[in-house]
């Protein structure tokens, strides 16, 4: 599969999800599953092309389910929309990155918007709160 054009398919989903739900055989307890923290490692340019299908996955499974998007050293450099778009559909708090430093490098703004983002919320609430007490 070329790892820039290829697609995570809803047959190759549909096994992971098969996989998930068997394991382990001997827990009966279905909410077991439910709470599982599971991260699917995925390629990055092969996520890209797959955003339906792995947000699929995600509902799919446990609801501590995440992805880690992951690229080799040799691979070649992916346009940053493409990690991006990721991002954005299945969303921060279930995005990992294991990208080279490169790509980290060149897409700062959006790894590090979490942070900046929880930092501003943090600010304005207790900016809020002080002047609701005046």
């Amino acid at each position: 599969m070329d790892i820039t054009t290829g697609k995570y398919t809803r047959e190759m989903v549909d096994e992971m999800i098969a996989a998930i739900r068997a394991y382990p055989e001997d827990i009966e307890d279905p909410d077991y599953r439910k709470n599982l923290p599971i991260t699917f490692a995925v390629r990055a340019g092969i996520a890209a092309q797959s955003i339906g299908e792995l947000a699929y996955l995600l509902n799919s499974t446990s609801s501590r389910s995440t992805l880690t998007l992951w690229t080799g050293a040799d691979d070649p450099q992916l346009p940053p929309t493409n990690t991006q778009d990721v991002i954005k559909v299945i969303g921060r708090s279930k995005t990992f990155v294991d990208l080279p430093y490169s790509f980290k490098e060149s897409n700062a703004a959006i790894l590090s918007f979490s942070f900046k983002n929880l930092c501003f919320i943090f600010l304005s609430c207790f900016l809020r709160y002080i002047f609701a007490h005046l």
